[in-house]
């Protein structure tokens, strides 16, 4: 295989400085350079090939510098290549540009220059990309399909056939792949709602989701609800009190809808702590009126306060308790080679907001003021007052925080995978569930800050999980941008119950949603490298056929035009189709392939603002043009130029194509057709976020491996070495193995009686007296001397044993092997 580890090259950047930027609750320190408005940065660098070289610019946008105006020009020796007008809408602190630089000759040096007009730029990295398109698929840096999955009601024996039909219907989209997710309450028996889920009733849980696709052979995620059909609601806390009552539940406020509340009113006026029960005497009557208990408005299910403790405790003691029993079927079925279909990805599955619109649709309302929340404010939380900045800021670092607790609780709580041993040899994990938990966290800038700049859906970034989050259009397309820089996104949670048939009228829960939307967001999250959407209430769609809107997206999902222009000469007027809003290419008629090889100038415009960029150089042409980049499904296609970015433009906005020669003058052409290859940029997408996941994983790893953990040390300096080489997927699944190598290492050998498996990297052999699933764990090594393992499990009969017959039993499960002569 070719070696890649130049076809990432890093341009040097001078007169660095180290800040500080937050996004949820990871906060990261970056090597950056700054250039303010009215300077530029002046770098040589050499091109080894221009063959759909790629020149990827890494922005930094500090937290002081959140919501604010920048712009800037890229040039290559003085000619203008890339131009940026970018307004930031918040959702994180890095942001990816890219220039192509493809027909520029190789082996020259170039200059480049980057020239600020406005504002003020932070940059981390510039980095050329050889052969991009060749190397990403090469190095399987991207998946070219995406997930189409459907939530699955178990309770509902005829959903199998619907969902047969929309697989059916998916299935002519050839980007998707199927997948089903089943949901899980594990903070209560379903049978009993008092009592905890047990081990037997878990696991009868789990196989009967397994089984109930089983002979479809349809790939399967388990997902474990903390809210809606999840919430506690009879489970007690240690005072015998349910997690229901009023006293665990957020309270609302509202001047405008004023209540009589009989069981918040005893909460306060009962309160243990003086400060908040002197806080709501001091309220007159009126006041009192405006708080009310929180009560969802679908599902009439109470919604949780994040700051209750006793609450808090029960969620993670359940996690630490159910998730070992999912982990153990999880192993079990790969050990028996019944693994394949389980999806190895989590959801913290709590969609977490706070309730401003409940059951009695009581309007304007304000939360959480429950005692716990005031008190955990340090009292800021003021009732009868309304919030200000700082305690919608306190609000919103809450949600960070609850989300947070959640992903820590699953990543703690997960075991890591076993290694499985069987007849054809060894089974890595190539992935770790702990390591793809994935958040659900709404995408809009709702309460409790409602601002463009603070988007939910960072809430959702945490130390511990990749990135998820619940879109319904392509307004959050400017945060999506944002959240594939720390790792491939995914929507968990799809709401498809409104979904209507046209816009008049049409509404969607939480705010309106119309079939093009439904199809122009699918295309988004293509293209942004979404690994997986989760469709929630499909089978409840009463406007309008779902089957038949996503049958709408076959034939031209993947690639699309979305205008075109004849007998253009200069520039052009054009508007765009809702589902077909993002553009990437343009295709010149190939007659006019001649007038493109003496170099063009192609901009798109609106008003006054540059919305994409694209310089192309004069270069020879065999009459042939440039067909290695030209979407597939276009007849003749002529001459493929992509732009530099992915650009969204706007349903019923006007804008203009303008199209020049380097020198200025106006370039004429038959026909121009403007369209979208989501595929080029999910490549882009992928390749970002694999990057992000790889080193994290890695680093991950690097913090928890010990220096005793000698084998996983090895493979973690093989994981190093691939990332530096631009082999993300590769670096990502050694990292997986050298955690799978940490001690205790894990094995399940499903053994054959009386048949010797050997178990690496240790060199010693189990085997059984019958055959039986044999689960140990490696728990100490010291190589040339001794290794410590313990039995787990119940199956009797299990064996280890090396060429040295000397065994000596520490414990009733540990046996401590001699291995004198492995050394």
């Amino acid at each position: 295989m070719e070696q890649l580890e130049h076809w990432i090259h890093l341009v040097e950047l001078p007169d660095r400085q180290t800040i500080s930027v937050t996004s949820g609750t990871v906060i990261e320190k970056v090597s950056v350079v700054r250039i303010a408005a009215g300077s530029s940065l002046d770098l040589p660098f050499r091109m080894k090939e221009a063959k759909n070289c790629l020149l990827r610019i890494c922005e930094v946008i500090p937290d002081h510098r959140k919501g604010m105006d920048y712009s800037y020009t890229v040039y290559i020796n003085q000619e203008r290549v890339h131009v940026r007008d970018v307004h930031d809408s918040g959702g994180g602190p890095y942001l990816s540009a890219f220039v192509c630089l493809d027909g520029y000759p190789p082996s020259n040096v170039y200059t480049l220059k980057i020239e600020v007009f406005e504002g003020e730029i932070y940059l981390s990295d510039l980095v050329l990309l050889y052969d991009f398109r060749k190397h990403a698929d090469d190095c399987r840096l991207w998946e070219r399909q995406m997930d189409f999955g459907l939530l699955i009601p178990m309770n509902r024996p005829e959903i199998k056939t619907e969902t047969m039909k929309t697989f059916e219907a998916a299935g002519r989209i050839d980007c998707f792949a199927p997948r089903v997710m089943f949901e899980n309450p594990f903070m209560y028996n379903k049978s009993c709602k008092e009592e905890a889920l047990s081990e037997e009733s878990a696991m009868e849980l789990f196989q009967s989701a397994y089984d109930f696709f089983a002979d479809a052979r349809f790939p399967l995620e388990m997902r474990f609800r903390v809210d809606w059909s999840g919430t506690p609601t009879r489970r007690k806390d240690p005072d015998g009190i349910p997690f229901s009552d009023v006293k665990y539940q957020m309270i609302t406020y509202s001047e405008t809808d004023p209540v009589d509340d009989p069981e918040v009113k005893a909460l306060f006026e009962n309160c243990e702590d003086e400060r908040v029960r002197e806080m709501y005497l001091a309220l007159s009557e009126e006041q009192k009126n405006c708080l009310g208990n929180a009560v969802s408005r679908w599902g009439g299910l109470p919604w949780l306060c994040m700051n209750q403790e006793a609450y808090k405790r029960l969620v993670k003691n359940e996690y630490l308790r159910v998730m070992k029993y999912y982990s153990r079927f999880r192993d079990r079925k790969r050990a028996r080679n019944e693994g394949s279909l389980l999806k190895p990805d989590f959801g913290t599955g709590h969609e977490m907001i706070y309730i401003t619109n409940d059951a009695r649709q009581r309007k304007n309302l304000l939360s959480d003021f429950n005692p716990a929340a005031i008190k955990a404010s340090g009292y800021q939380l003021v009732l009868g007052k309304r919030l200000t900045e700082e305690n919608r800021q306190w609000l919103y670092a809450t949600m960070c925080d609850f989300i947070d607790f959640l992903g820590r609780c699953a990543y703690e709580s997960l075991e890591r995978e076993r290694i499985i041993i069987h007849d054809q040899g060894v089974s890595w994990p190539e992935a770790m569930m702990r390591h793809r938990i994935r958040t659900e966290a709404y995408a809009y800038p709702l309460y409790p800050i409602q601002c463009e700049t603070y988007p939910l859906i960072e809430t959702g970034i945490t130390p511990f999980t990749l990135p998820g989050g619940q879109w319904y259009n392509c307004d959050v397309y400017r945060w999506l941008k944002k959240q594939r820089e720390f790792g491939v996104i995914a929507n968990p949670n799809l709401e498809c119950s409104g979904i209507g048939v046209e816009r008049p009228g049409a509404f969607l829960n939480p705010p309106a949603g119309y079939i093009s939307d439904y199809r122009a967001q699918m295309r988004m999250g293509y293209a942004m490298g979404c690994e997986y959407i989760i469709h929630y209430n499909w089978h409840r769609t009463e406007k309008f056929d779902f089957n038949q809107a996503v049958s709408g997206l076959a034939g031209c999902f993947e690639k699309y035009t979305s205008a075109v222009l004849e007998e253009f000469s200069g520039e052009a007027e054009f508007t765009v189709d809702e589902e077909y809003s993002f553009i990437n290419f343009i295709i010149l008629d190939a007659s006019d392939r001649e007038t493109a090889a003496r170099g063009l100038n192609i901009e798109i415009l609106e008003g006054s603002r540059t919305c994409g960029f694209r310089h192309v150089p004069a270069r020879v042409t065999d009459g042939q043009g440039s067909r290695g980049s030209e979407p597939g499904h276009i007849e003749d296609p002529g001459e493929c130029i992509y732009f530099n970015d992915f650009i969204q433009l706007y349903p019923g906005h006007t804008y203009v194509l303008r199209i020049t020669s380097p020198e200025g003058k106006t370039a004429a052409f038959r026909l121009v057709r403007i369209g979208a290859d989501l595929s080029e940029e999910r490549r882009r997408s992928q390749f970002i976020g694999n990057a992000r996941m790889a080193e994290a994983l890695i680093r991950r790893v690097r913090e928890e491996t010990l220096c005793s953990d000698v084998f996983a040390l090895q493979e973690l300096t093989g994981a190093e070495q691939l990332a530096r080489e631009g082999r993300f997927t590769e670096a990502y699944k050694t990292a997986t193995k050298a955690d799978a190598l940490r001690f205790p290492v894990r094995y399940a050998v499903s053994c054959r009686k009386d048949t010797p498996y050997r178990v690496e990297p240790f060199g010693f052999t189990v085997s059984c007296s019958r055959e039986a699933l044999a689960e140990f764990s490696v728990v100490a090594y010291v190589p040339g001397q001794y290794v410590k393992i313990r039995k787990e499990g119940s199956t009797p009969g299990i064996e280890f044993a090396t060429e040295f017959k000397e065994m000596e039993i520490m414990i009733e499960n540990e046996v401590l092997l001699s291995i004198a002569s492995l050394s």
